[in-house]
C-alpha cells in the first residue's frame, strides 16, 4: 500500500494540471453534457492549482537545480578534423546554426535568461562558462572531450568551418578538461 501511495503521489505531482480536466471529462461521461458553470469552475480550479504548484523562482535556478551529472550535459557531435583541432588547441571556437533546435539545446545549458537577453546585449552581458561534451561522431562509444565554453552570437572563422558573412552561435572553448 505504501508503494501505491508513493506512486500515486509522484503521478499527481507530475500531472496535477490534468485533474480538473479529468473531472470535467467524467462529468460529461456521466451526464452527457456540462454546464457553463462547471466548465468555468474547472478553469478556476486549474488557475488556483497553478498558483499553488507552479514555481515562482528564477527559471535559471530551476535549470541549475535540475542539471546534475553528464546525463544532462550538452553533447555536440563534431567531425574528426574539428575534434582533433580542438584537442590540439588549434581551434578555439565551434559554430552552430541559429535555429530553434539549437535555441532549446543551448537554453537548457546556458539558461533562457542568458540565451534570449544577455547574448543580444540586453541585461547581464557577461557570458556564463558551462561544460559541454564534444563527441567525435554520433555513437556513445566515440571519443569525446569535456570542455568549458562560453556562448555568443557572431560570424565565424572560415578556416574553422564557418561560412563567410553568416551569423552563428559561437561556442568559445576556454579549457579542455577531459579527453
Amino acid at each position: 500500500m505504501k508503494k501505491f501511495r508513493k506512486r500515486l503521489k509522484i503521478y499527481y505531482y507530475k500531472h496535477w494540471n490534468c485533474l480538473p480536466w479529468f473531472i470535467c471529462g467524467l462529468m460529461i461521461l456521466i451526464r452527457g453534457d456540462i454546464s457553463r458553470f462547471n466548465y468555468g469552475s474547472m478553469w478556476i480550479a486549474l488557475l488556483v492549482m497553478m498558483w499553488f504548484f507552479c514555481p515562482t523562482e528564477d527559471i535559471n535556478k530551476l535549470y541549475e537545480a535540475e542539471s546534475k551529472g553528464d546525463d544532462d550535459m550538452l553533447v555536440l557531435p563534431i567531425k574528426k578534423k574539428w575534434y582533433d583541432m580542438i584537442l590540439s588547441g588549434e581551434k578555439t571556437e565551434e559554430y552552430r546554426e541559429i535555429k530553434s533546435y539549437y535555441d532549446s539545446r543551448f537554453e537548457s545549458v546556458f539558461g533562457c535568461q542568458w540565451l534570449f537577453r544577455g547574448i543580444d546585449g540586453v541585461g547581464d552581458t557577461t557570458p556564463p562558462e558551462k561544460e559541454i561534451i564534444f563527441r567525435n561522431g554520433y555513437s556513445r562509444n566515440s571519443r569525446q572531450a569535456k570542455a568549458t565554453c562560453t556562448l555568443t552570437k557572431g560570424t565565424g572563422n572560415p578556416e574553422w568551418g564557418a561560412e563567410p558573412g553568416v551569423e552563428y552561435y559561437v561556442l568559445h572553448i576556454k579549457k579542455i578538461q577531459e579527453a
